[in-house]
């Protein structure tokens, strides 16, 4: 279920990519993902956010807080399910796409998010190399944000802290 919180004037047509997965919040705190019709946002709305995303123009300001706060800016709002369910990146604004499919219920997946990290695949394959990783994928913008997705066949029960990683997220069902 996605929490969405509406944040101007959004088409009601947006919301369709979502299916009937989505509810609407007024409260931002509770949300998982804001969409837009353009008008800006500040980090203080995007403490635990996942995703942000226009609906109308993209506001440079919007793109920048974003980025150094870890979250993913998408133009194509049916990009997101993808993004919250898989962690795979598609048409992004502000990070490089990655795509490692859909995960089974026998896996774990992991999202991070980087600045200034040459080598951000490498990162995150060295991050859980003590598990069993089925594969990685990733990459790198000119801007120097970078992803890697890391399939593992086996639970994930701690995240160490490394510097430049912005943003971790572990999806499992283990």
């Amino acid at each position: 279920m996605y929490n969405i919180y509406l944040l101007g004037s959004v088409p009601e047509a947006q919301l369709s990519a979502f299916s009937s997965k989505y509810e609407i919040t007024d409260d931002i705190s509770q949300a998982n993902v804001i969409l837009t019709d353009g008008t800006p946002v500040t980090g203080e709305m995007l403490e635990s956010r996942l995703v942000f995303a226009a609906a109308g123009s993209l506001d440079e300001g919007s793109v920048s807080v974003c980025s150094e706060r870890g979250t993913a800016v998408f133009r194509d709002v049916s990009d997101i399910p993808d993004y919250i369910e898989n962690g795979n990146i598609h048409g992004s604004v502000n990070f490089p796409d990655a795509d490692l499919g859909p995960f089974s219920d026998e896996e774990s997946r992991v999202s991070v998010l980087t600045r200034g990290i040459d080598a951000p695949v490498l990162l995150g394959a060295m991050m859980f190399s003590e598990l069993d990783i089925k594969a990685v994928a990733g990459g790198l913008t000119e801007s120097g944000l970078g992803c890697a997705l890391v399939l593992l066949r086996e639970p994930v029960s701690g995240v160490p802290h490394v510097d430049g990683v912005l943003k971790v997220r572990v999806l499992q069902d283990i």
